[in-house]
């Protein structure tokens, strides 16, 4: 049966399973264990981060790995407005994720004021909108790249300069933008994503923070990788995720216009129904 719905989930590429299952089988130690076999794991495990900084392009950022992106956007949001408990303002718009908005209303119950960036006549977020609304007790702008139901590609680049003129930290989902379209991760403080969406295993994700950004963790706990979430790193799931940023990458241009050319080519053909309207 034919597969349409990869804006929800992608099959895991067959190289990325090859890959999850030798790096669970050789390197199933802590790698934060002293021992041999640890040192074995970490020296593993910081390979395959480096290779998705350097794919990514990241300039003095980390990644937090989580176990997707709903809960890196809670990570962002939430741990954004733990450290900054004195400002009680967020600006994100009414076309996010509900892994956003979820956060998001439990905040205002907390007594948070949200504003929303209003849209513009093609579904895009206008900026003298973003600019008007933040405020000086603004913490945080989190706004979604791309939309999961239109496809809009919205220009968050030029929004989190916006917020960064305004002395305000940026939080961008970037979920259904990597690996689709090209995007400046460096752009953002914070960027969301999951592995799941570009042909890597579910369970698997990241939030890419500034160097030295601090957030107040959702997780508490033993030592991991870095000091806002907690837990046994999982090796094997972050090698699959080098190997599945590896492989979009190495291909992402003729997979772009690949895709396009579909796109316009269903465009036209349905173009010719009379009852149907594009977004």
């Amino acid at each position: 049966m034919p597969y349409f719905d990869y804006s929800a989930t992608t099959p895991c590429d067959l190289e990325v399973s090859k890959v999850l299952l030798e790096a669970d089988r050789e390197y199933y130690a802590n790698p934060n264990a002293s021992h041999a076999l640890g040192r074995k794991s970490r020296a593993f495990l910081d390979e395959q981060i480096q290779s998705i900084h350097t794919r990514f392009g990241l300039i003095q950022k980390e990644i937090v790995f989580t176990d997707g992106a709903s809960e890196s956007n809670n990570l962002a949001i939430k741990g954004v407005a733990n450290k900054l408990p004195e400002k009680k303002h967020i600006v994100s718009s009414l076309i996010e994720h509900s892994s956003v908005v979820a956060p998001l209303t439990y905040l205002m119950r907390q007594g948070y004021d949200l504003d929303f960036v209003t849209l513009d006549e093609n579904g895009r977020y206008d900026l003298d909108s973003l600019a008007s609304l933040i405020r000086e007790d603004t913490c945080l702008v989190t706004l979604v790249a791309v939309d999961s139901e239109t496809g809009i590609r919205q220009p968050v680049e030029e929004a989190a300069l916006i917020a960064h003129e305004k002395g305000v930290l940026f939080h961008c989902d970037a979920t259904q933008a990597i690996g689709k379209c090209p995007i400046d991760l460096n752009a953002f403080d914070l960027v969301s994503f999951s592995v799941h969406k570009f042909y890597g295993p579910k369970g698997i994700g990241g939030l890419i923070r500034n160097q030295g950004l601090e957030l107040i963790p959702l997780i508490h706990g033993g030592k991991s990788l870095t000091n806002v979430r907690s837990g046994t790193p999982a090796v094997s799931f972050v090698a699959a995720a080098a190997k599945a940023v590896e492989l979009f990458t190495f291909d992402e241009v003729r997979r772009y216009d690949h895709v396009k050319a579909m796109n316009d080519k269903l465009r036209e053909a349905l173009g010719e129904i009379p009852s149907i309207t594009f977004n």
